[in-house]
């Protein structure tokens, strides 16, 4: 495995929780490499609505 600064235009898929700190991951890895999905999910676990 090569180290993070020498890493030449890898292919990869970026999960995203949706907060700034995977938004700043998904700019880096598309300075990076080459970023074929970046891919976000409803797990059910955010705020609950009042009723």
């Amino acid at each position: 495995m090569q180290p993070i600064g020498r890493i030449s235009k890898v292919k990869s898929v970026v999960l995203l929780s949706g907060g700034l700190d995977s938004a700043v991951c998904l700019a880096y890895a598309k300075t990076e490499g080459d970023v074929r999905l970046a891919l976000t999910f409803n797990y059910g676990k955010g705020p609950q609505k009042r009723k």
